[in-house]
């Protein structure tokens, strides 16, 4: 099934809200938890020596999260040429011990561009990193207490 072009959408309210609340595995893209913060620089990730040996890295995110002790939470979201180097950083790094503190390696979600749910034009539609199209496969994530199917997001399609 063929995802349509961003003119032909013109999504309710109640279906932006719905649509809002749905992640997409993004398979060129991996999230990397628990990353000592002395890692936290975007060109030594980017070596041979950490997750340049896995493939081609088109874009690093980091992200800095802080707990309830004010203690600071690093991750990473890398983005990959490809899902196959995507998922060979995954075999090889996840739950690697990296200076006393064990990292986590999955695939990464994304969600729908907010420029697209509202039919808008995005001022950054290939770089960004969210979804410009509706999902018509089985990427979507949904909560299992979310009142929302892939059944109902495949009608959205099917308008």
């Amino acid at each position: 099934m063929k995802s349509r072009i961003l003119d032909s959408f013109n999504f309710s309210k109640k279906e932006v809200e719905l649509l809002k609340k749905i992640r997409i595995i993004k398979r060129n893209l991996i999230h990397v938890q628990n990353i000592p913060k002395s890692l936290t620089n975007v060109e030594t990730l980017k070596t041979k020596r950490y997750f340049g040996q896995y493939g081609t890295i088109k874009d690093i995110t980091l992200s800095i999260k802080i707990n309830d002790n004010n203690k600071e939470n690093y991750s990473v979201y890398i983005t990959y040429e490809n899902e196959i180097q995507s998922a060979c950083a995954i075999l090889c790094a996840d739950s690697l011990l990296i200076f006393r503190k064990v990292i986590r390696v999955f695939f990464g979600t994304t969600k729908y561009c907010n420029y697209f749910l509202e039919n808008q034009k995005c001022p950054n539609p290939k770089k960004g990193i969210y979804m410009h199209e509706l999902v018509t496969d089985e990427k979507l994530i949904i909560e299992p207490d979310y009142n929302f199917s892939f059944d109902q997001h495949l009608s959205f399609i099917k308008k």
